[in-house]
């Protein structure tokens, strides 16, 4: 069984750039000749967009080489009610007391509840004893894995609090085989359930980037449950965010607008740029103002795929460098035995120090 995992597309409308990168999962899923397509969760990104998408899926769906394996997530958990029809294709898993069988495989579906961690292990342990006599078992289930969850902008625009929190320890004992999640966007994380045991737990992360926030290319996972097998991850042709930084230092003698479109052209096409420029400079080396020099690399951002405007933090140093005691700094600095970025984090201070002093 080849299964394609994925998860988190938040569909709003129709032919958004939501909308093509569920066409682009689903064409990818046909490319590599998938038998199952699990999506873990937040397939919509409320109910009221699950109503109004509804007949466009029943179409989108219907008529696949595979089947399409879903869960409900925590922004549509009401979506898959009353018995909704979404094509022969798809699969709704809302009952743990009914896994879905291939061959001698057992899928398992676990929606998101609002579930504190000893409840979620008990539905867990029931869970598992449900398919006990499989050779394969896999979860989709919908939640935040706090071994991953770092800082809140990993899940998109959801509000500070936990959903469904779970830790890779709760399913030591439990003899699943893949982990199939949805719940957190930043990015794809496959992480062995525990060490040297061919076990996984798998977030695919979103299939485009939602916020700004989520940064590089977006992913599928695709897998074949059995021996020794270890989850790939798919590289999918979806907009993501890409930041591009440029580093402003005293010595620099040209104009970073340059190398700002050189990196903007070296990007592919789906790159969603985020620009960012910091740093200090030297008008008299440049040749620019503060101004100018803003100016200018916004200029070029207007040319490039970007989402938003630049973000500077620059300051002119022509004064600093020209002070006699900046520059028996820099001597005596080159008289250490320091590391490059050592050498470069003292400047950096020193230099933000004579700034605050001449304010």
């Amino acid at each position: 069984m080849r299964i394609l995992h994925t998860s988190d597309f938040h569909l709003r409308e129709f032919s958004d750039q939501r909308w093509e990168s569920l066409l682009k999962v689903l064409e990818l899923a046909e490319q590599k000749n998938a038998d199952v397509l699990t999506i873990g969760g937040d397939l919509f990104d409320s109910e009221d967009a699950a109503e109004a998408l509804h007949a466009e899926l029943q179409n989108l769906f219907s008529g696949r080489s595979f089947k399409i394996l879903i869960i409900p997530g925590n922004h549509d958990a009401q979506a898959f009610e009353a018995g909704r029809y979404f094509g022969e294709s798809v699969i709704i898993l809302q009952d743990i007391n009914r896994p879905w069988e291939y061959g001698s495989a057992a899928i398992t579906g676990l929606p998101f509840e609002e579930l504190e961690p000893e409840e979620l292990l008990s539905r867990l342990h029931e869970a598992a004893r449900r398919v006990e006599r499989a050779e394969q078992k896999l979860l989709l289930i919908h939640g935040e894995l706090l071994d991953v969850s770092g800082d809140w902008e990993n899940y998109g625009e959801e509000e500070a609090r936990r959903y469904m929190p779970m830790w890779l320890s709760m399913f030591k004992d439990l003899q699943w085989d893949y982990i199939l999640a949805g719940h957190f966007h930043s990015k794809c994380e496959i992480r062995e359930i525990s060490s040297n045991s061919e076990r996984f737990f798998i977030y695919p992360g979103s299939p485009i980037s939602l916020t700004k926030k989520e940064i590089g290319p977006r992913y599928a996972v695709l897998l074949e449950p059995g021996p020794g097998a270890i989850p790939e991850r798919i590289e999918l042709s979806t907009p993501y965010m890409h930041e591009l930084h440029i580093e402003l230092t005293p010595e620099r003698l040209d104009d970073p607008s340059e190398e700002l479109r050189a990196k903007a052209q070296a990007l592919p096409q789906n790159a969603q740029i985020l620009v960012s420029v910091e740093g200090y400079f030297d008008r008299t080396k440049i040749g620019m103002t503060e101004q100018e020099l803003a100016e200018s690399i916004t200029q070029v951002a207007s040319e490039l795929n970007m989402v938003d405007q630049p973000n500077f933090k620059i300051a002119d140093l022509s004064q600093v460098v020209q002070d006699q005691l900046y520059k028996d700094f820099l001597d005596n600095l080159s008289s250490q035995e320091l590391d490059e970025n050592k050498a470069e984090a003292v400047k950096k201070l020193m230099i933000q120090a004579m700034i605050n002093a001449n304010r």
